[in-house]
């Protein structure tokens, strides 16, 4: 028996980071704090001022930093096991399945054209060329090749942290990040990556505006937090070649996870 894997799955943080740099250029935020450049990142600046000890604390702050706290199995589901399906998959399948770009061009929300091709901020879809290869050889003799959709509800806890030299700047960065959290985030998330099925649960944004401060950099940063749970959907599909054919019914998978209209 020949196994192969196609992966669909999600860095939550890593969209996170792309829809809020995208807010904030629709807010003209360089604009509205025309002494600071304000950057959504993975990476922490702190471990950056500590790595590299050339980096001036004003080249690093206002600072928005996004983490994930936590990965859980979401906890409505907690006595659920994986949904498993069976699947039949075609060349175009595959392809889809192994792409981790846009299939067509579309306008973001800012009206900006984004090409075809262009990386798709987040998805992880790690298929190498050599398996594509393979099991496009069992599509040619048979048409289609078999095997199971497991499918995985998880819960990532997502931390925003804000960092700033400047109390107001901090808390008005605070307030436009909290305002788009508990707002239009979740309709973002749900239409560009709906493939995910992903749902912010509302109840779960909790934030702590003040009291957070730091003075290892020789000036005072005072910082702020956000936190929210976002629930996701992530999907494994294992492929047998040795398979000709499938007794169980069959879930079709002719749709295009990344398109857009």
């Amino acid at each position: 028996m020949a196994r192969y894997y196609l992966n669909r799955g999600i860095i939550l943080e890593q969209v996170i980071v792309s829809l809020i740099h995208d807010y904030l250029e629709a807010i003209d935020a360089d604009n509205l704090y025309q002494n600071f450049h304000i950057e959504a990142t993975n990476r922490h600046p702190f471990a950056s001022l500590y790595l590299h000890n050339t980096k001036t604390v004003a080249d690093s702050f206002p600072s928005i930093t996004v983490t994930t706290a936590t990965d859980d199995k979401t906890p409505a589901l907690e006595e659920l096991k994986a949904w498993v399906t069976p699947v039949a998959f075609t060349d175009e399948d595959i392809d889809d399945w192994a792409s981790n770009t846009y299939d067509s061009d579309f306008k973001d929300s800012n009206g900006h054209i984004v090409k075809a091709g262009k990386k798709i901020p987040g998805l992880c879809a790690v298929t190498s060329k050599d398996v594509i290869k393979e099991l496009k050889k069992v599509t040619k003799k048979q048409g289609e090749v078999y095997g199971n959709k497991i499918e995985i509800r998880r819960t990532d806890r997502i931390s925003v942290e804000i960092w700033a030299d400047n109390e107001q700047v901090k808390n008005e960065v605070y307030e436009v990040l909290r305002l788009f959290i508990a707002g239009d985030l979740r309709q973002i998330l749900s239409e560009r990556y709906n493939f995910f099925d992903p749902l912010i649960d509302d109840g779960s944004v909790h934030g702590q505006r003040s009291n957070n401060y730091n003075m290892d950099f020789d000036i005072a940063l005072s910082g702020a937090m956000i936190t929210f749970d976002v629930n996701y959907l992530i999907a494994q599909v294992v492929l047998d070649t040795d398979k000709a054919k499938i007794s169980q019914d069959i879930e079709a998978e002719a749709h295009n996870y990344v398109k857009h209209n």
